[in-house]
């Protein structure tokens, strides 16, 4: 019986140290893109290079610099298209040009208004050899958030769940209850590093009365957004009275902002509410949005989590699940909406890992 070997070719090899490369500046750059860039030339590799930190050299630019005047007939590596437009950086299309390479392989057109394929354009234009589609799958996942952004000026939003084998995240008495592993809450913090901002519900901070930073691993706290409902909310917190407070955010609607007016250093947001008569999510995402922050990372409690599914505004799914069973307690969610298997909410593109004890399920919602 013959097993065949998949052998992966140098582009796509290359590929794999630019993607490795842009990862590297997850939580840094926002809210522009992760791009890594490498450059070869007679099978080595002369120059790399990655966007590091808001504002800095572009990958492109980062990469020549080592490459030097080798850069002449080399092909350049990129996960993205090469910008053509003034920013903070020149035109990396003007760099590549002038320093004489050959060819240009990257993964995906940049969809910014600004580039939008013009950047291909240009150095076909002159004689630059470009390749467009080269491991495009992993790379729009790499920047997910920002394809999601640039194209609306909304939030990509991923909703964390910790919950026990029965789907409880808490148990009836509301006391602040500790389901995950070791292993799953460093997991969550570095996942609080990469997204700019974490989510809770008033009730969150009534219960847990959560720090919502970077402890367990390296990484820059997120701004800490707290959705205000009809009740109060101690202002003893520790969002409100850290020394992060700073990066607190209240969104509140108008005629309840006066409660958090006496906060030292809180941001207060007054959003509108929704027919409903409820705070309006929808205002409160083009409110984020508005304030370039392109990600959220939702952590609770289970009403906000189920508001945010109701009206279809979560892009990702991360869920820890414990080995334990409790028999009772506070659900994940509650009224979602479907109650037929047929109308069922499902996950696609679904991985399943184990982080600690834990069963860790990352997914993205199917809302067709």
């Amino acid at each position: 019986m013959f097993f065949g070997v998949f052998v992966m070719c140098d582009d796509e090899k290359y590929m794999c140290i630019v993607l490795e490369l842009a990862k590297e500046a997850a939580g840094r750059v926002s809210p522009d893109p992760l791009v890594g860039a490498v450059i070869v030339k007679d099978g080595e590799i002369i120059g790399r290079g990655n966007y590091a930190v808001y504002g800095a050299p572009h990958a492109e630019a980062v990469a020549l610099k080592e490459a030097g005047a080798n850069a002449k007939g080399s092909t350049v590596y990129t996960n993205l298209e090469p910008c053509c437009h003034h920013g903070k950086n020149p035109p990396c299309t003007d760099a590549l040009i002038a320093a004489g390479v050959k060819r240009v392989v990257s993964s995906i057109p940049d969809p910014n208004p600004k580039v939008n394929s013009g950047g291909i354009q240009i150095l076909k234009d002159a004689g630059v050899e470009v390749e467009i589609g080269l491991l495009e799958e992993e790379a729009r996942e790499i920047n997910e958030v920002f394809l999601k952004y640039i194209t609306s000026r909304m939030p990509f939003v991923v909703l964390k769940i910790a919950q026990t084998l029965d789907s409880r995240i808490a148990e009836d008495n509301g006391q602040p209850t500790t389901i995950s592993s070791e292993e799953s809450h460093k997991e969550v913090h570095k996942l609080r590093a990469q997204y700019d901002a974490v989510m809770v519900g008033a009730n969150t901070v009534r219960v847990d009365n959560p720090e919502l930073t970077v402890r367990h691993v390296e990484g820059r706290n997120p701004k800490r957004i707290v959705v205000a409902g009809a009740g109060p909310i101690p202002l003893e917190s520790r969002v409100f009275t850290d020394d992060n407070r700073a990066n607190t955010i209240v969104a509140c609607t108008p005629d309840s902002a006066s409660a958090y007016s006496n906060l030292d250093g809180v941001t207060i947001w007054e959003i509108e509410r929704d027919r409903s008569g409820s705070l309006s999510l929808m205002k409160l995402m083009i409110k984020i949005g508005e304030e370039r922050i392109s990600s959220v990372l939702l952590e609770g409690g289970s009403t906000l989590a189920s508001s945010f599914i109701r009206h279809k505004l979560i892009d990702k799914v991360h869920i820890f699940t414990a080995p334990v069973m409790l028999g009772g307690g506070i659900p994940a969610v509650r009224d979602i909406g479907p109650s037929k298997i047929d109308r069922a909410l499902r996950l696609e593109r679904t991985n399943v890992s184990t982080s600690g004890d834990d069963i860790w399920l990352v997914g993205y919602p199917d809302w067709r």
